[in-house]
This record gives structure tokens, sequence and C-alpha cells, in this order.
């Protein structure tokens, strides 16, 4: 996460949570954030989904093959959490 200086960063920002990390068939989201939008992209960077939600949510993996993910979690058109998921 990158602000200005003079940017106010909300707590909540710090309490999104993406887990289990690593897991298998499902990647949950929990937050008290809404208006939330997941993407998952594979290590070359193509979107491979892009979910939306309001607070927590379980995303179906199963079909995804073993490997590295990368996420961006977005409210309102601003990336406010990023991460690496590994699926086993």
């Amino acid at each position: 996460l990158f602000t200005g200086m003079n940017d106010k960063v909300p707590f909540e920002i710090a309490d999104i949570i993406v887990f289990p990390n690593p897991g298998k068939n499902t990647l949950n989201i929990q937050s008290a954030l809404k208006e939330l939008t997941v993407y998952l992209f594979n290590q070359e960077g193509k979107q491979l989904l892009s979910w939306s939600f309001d607070g927590n949510t379980a995303i179906q993996t199963g079909n995804l093959k073993p490997g590295v993910y990368l996420y961006h979690v977005v409210q309102k058109d601003s990336i406010i959490k990023t991460g690496k998921w590994i699926k086993e």
C-alpha cells in the first residue's frame, strides 16, 4: 500500500484477512469493509477471476492448478491489499 504523506489510511485496511495460505479448494477473505472486489492473477499477470463481496467471502478455487497466485483486494477503484496465495 502506497500513500502520500497527507493521505489518511483507515485502520480497517489492516483488518483484511486472506486465508488459508497455503490453501486447497477455498480462498477465504474476512474484512469489516464493504463493497470489495478481489482479483486473482496467475504469475504471468493474467486475471483468472474477480469476485465482489461485502465483508466476508469464500471463493471456490478447486478449478485452479497448484501454484502461486497474486491477489488484489479493491474498494472503489483503489487497491487496498495485495499479496500472494499458494494453492497446494
